[in-house]
């Protein structure tokens, strides 16, 4: 039996993981029995994380620190969402229009482990009206470009309320985008 460690206890993560697994065991040489096992992992980054380096540091702590806890496991997964904004983002000309209306975007990433290899994937992008950013920061709007802000909304899954698809299936599409591609 092979046992999938996810660096959070986030049932958005773990389902998103547990979402991939097909392809997860047949690209990782995985027994076909598999569970996947969330763990309390800290990201060691700001509570809402801003800017990619940010969100990319906060996945891969999360994917060590389960690695450091839980060493028999076989694949070892962190993921961090956070804010990106949109003039950092490399856009396509599709997203101009939204773009040219948006500051910022959430961004999804994910650290996958191996005993002795990683594997980076990142999401899409989900592109956030800026005013609903000023509406739940309220005061704190300006501490947020600075990445100091700690008063996140409590919407934990934003993709359900600007998108018509969930936080979980945003990563799940990303994690098997990537395999299959492989």
């Amino acid at each position: 039996m092979s046992v999938v460690y996810v660096g959070s206890t986030s049932p958005i993560k773990i389902g998103a993981v547990e979402d991939s697994l097909p392809l997860l065991i047949t690209t990782f040489n995985l027994s076909p029995t598999v569970t996947v096992v969330g763990l309390s992992a800290s990201s060691n980054v700001s509570r809402q994380p801003v800017g990619l380096q940010e969100i990319i540091v906060g996945a891969q702590n999360r994917a060590h620190e389960s690695k450091r806890l839980q060493p028999t496991g076989e694949l070892w997964v962190g993921i961090e969402n956070g804010l990106v904004l949109s003039k950092e983002w490399k856009i396509s000309v599709n997203d101009l229009n939204t773009v040219l209306s948006t500051k910022w975007v959430d961004v999804g990433f994910i650290w996958i482990e191996g005993k002795d290899w990683s594997f980076p994937i990142i999401t899409k992008p989900l592109f956030i009206p800026d005013q609903v950013l000023r509406d739940r920061y309220g005061d704190d709007y300006e501490e947020l470009h600075r990445g100091t802000s700690t008063n996140w909304s409590d919407d934990k899954d934003p993709h359900a309320i600007f998108s018509s698809k969930s936080r979980k299936s945003f990563l799940a599409k990303a994690i098997k985008h990537e395999l299959i591609n492989l």
